[in-house]
């Protein structure tokens, strides 16, 4: 759930830089169906975007770039 991706968020604390880590799209992240954050493959976000459009637009494509940014 993004909720628990959100709760786990304290990792940021540990890693100085991580809001500033860049992430490139895949395209399985830009396709997946529901609401979305409107990212596209091949895009490269931040953490920071990415936490942003999880949370405002509870965006699951940005859910899951997150998640295999962080190897979830």
């Amino acid at each position: 759930s993004k909720m628990v991706t959100f709760r786990h968020t304290d990792i940021i604390e540990e890693i100085p830089d991580l809001l500033d880590q860049p992430v490139i799209i895949h395209e399985e992240s830009a396709k997946l169906t529901g609401t979305s954050a409107g990212i596209c493959a091949d895009d490269m976000l931040t953490v920071k975007d990415l936490l942003h459009g999880m949370m405002l637009p509870s965006g699951n494509d940005a859910a899951h770039a997150l998640a295999v940014h962080v190897g979830a």
